[in-house]
């Protein structure tokens, strides 16, 4: 779910030259509730996401490491 919301780097191909994160559009507002709704459940999980190795890779953009963080503030 957080690989989801953060996405991947873009600025690639016809379509990711305006893009510099590629995410869904869809699924962002989704996740956004789940976290807000379910904060308490999950805040040792999103905490603990900053160690794993997928998620570290990803936020080796600057574009996608502040989806991240911005993850982090999703609390109301």
């Amino acid at each position: 779910m957080t690989l989801c919301y953060i996405g991947e780097e873009g600025g690639y191909g016809a379509m990711g030259r305006n893009h510099k994160v590629f995410h869904s559009n869809s699924t962002t507002p989704l996740i956004e509730q789940m976290f807000k709704e379910d904060r308490e459940i999950i805040r040792d999980d999103v905490s603990g996401l900053q160690k794993d190795r997928i998620v570290k890779r990803a936020c080796g953009d600057e574009y996608v490491a502040r989806r991240f963080q911005a993850l982090h503030l999703v609390d109301a």
